[in-house]
């Protein structure tokens, strides 16, 4: 009889660890205010009206660092730097029943250079650049939601090449609607 209560508790236990793992996607920590890089980040480019499954948009962030930083690329470092973070979009785990990131690709010119200090070819912006999310519809839409993305990303001084920590925030639209037929 032990032995049945032990085995139930377990899968009880693993069941709530597959549950709570299936939401774990999310960034852990989302900033709240901006840090010393300054950058200003604007969605635009999602659709009004009706949206139906399978139907694809591109969600277009536009990235406004200020001048002293460099922001890394989707590329990112190269593979042979492991401390570097590339610019990343994810969909938040509440809307992903609903939309899937397809590809990321990005706008403006990435400047690739070998950085002695950190022994690795690094890829990144100096300019302001845009972020193309190509984002497409699961299950048909009802009603309105408050559609936003997160974008994840290092930002390094030119001066000092000092990198910030990664950060992640979140960007979004005020409250989307979307009509069903």
């Amino acid at each position: 009889m032990g032995n049945i209560r032990s085995i139930g508790l377990l899968l009880i236990c693993a069941a709530m660890l597959a549950a709570v793992s299936g939401y774990a996607n999310d960034p852990k920590r989302i900033e709240r205010r901006t840090h010393p890089d300054s950058t200003v980040l604007t969605l635009s480019g999602v659709p009004k009206g009706t949206l139906h499954r399978g139907e694809k948009f591109t969600a277009r962030i536009h990235v406004k660092q200020s001048n002293d930083w460099q922001i890394t690329s989707v590329k990112g470092y190269g593979a042979s730097n492991d401390c570097c973070f590339p610019t990343k979009v994810l969909i938040p785990d509440s809307l992903q029943n609903l939309f899937e990131l397809v590809s990321l690709k990005e706008t403006g010119k990435v400047i690739c250079s070998y950085d002695s200090d950190m022994e690795a070819t690094r890829s990144y912006h100096r300019e302001p650049f845009d972020l193309l999310a190509t984002i497409k519809v699961r299950e048909t839409v009802k009603g309105a939601i408050p559609f936003r993305l997160f974008v994840g990303y290092m930002a390094i001084n030119k001066a000092s090449k000092q990198c910030l920590p990664p950060c992640w925030y979140e960007v979004s639209l005020k409250k989307q609607e979307f009509a069903t037929n």
